[in-house]
C-alpha cells in the first residue's frame, strides 16, 4: 500500500533514530565532561546549577561546583561533588 511503511521499514527507521538518539547523548556527554561546562540536575523539585571542575574516565564521574538551586529563597552554601556524568544535563548557557 503506498504511503505505508512495512514492518521491515518502521523497525530499520526505529533503529536509525535510536542511533541519532545515542550519538546525541553522547554529544552531550563529551560538552558535560569539559571543565567550565554548566551543568543541572532535577532532584526532589529542585533544580541544582554548576559547572563542571574534572572528569574522572576510570569512575565515569565528574567533580561539579555545585553553585546554586532554583528557588532563590533557600539558602544553598556552595559545594564540590563528584557524581555520574549521565545525572547531569547541560544547562542553556
Amino acid at each position: 500500500m503506498a504511503g505505508h511503511a512495512s514492518a521491515a521499514e518502521r523497525i530499520a527507521q526505529d533503529r536509525d533514530r535510536a542511533g541519532e538518539a545515542e550519538k546525541r547523548r553522547l554529544a552531550h556527554r563529551d560538552r558535560k565532561i569539559l571543565v567550565g561546562a554548566r551543568v543541572c540536575l532535577e532532584k526532589q523539585g529542585l533544580t541544582y546549577f554548576g559547572f563542571t571542575e574534572q572528569c574522572s574516565a576510570q569512575t565515569d564521574k565528574i567533580q561539579i561546583r555545585v553553585t546554586g538551586t532554583s528557588n532563590r529563597m533557600l539558602a544553598y552554601t556552595p559545594e564540590i561533588i563528584w557524581d555520574r556524568v549521565d545525572n547531569w544535563a547541560l544547562c542553556d548557557q
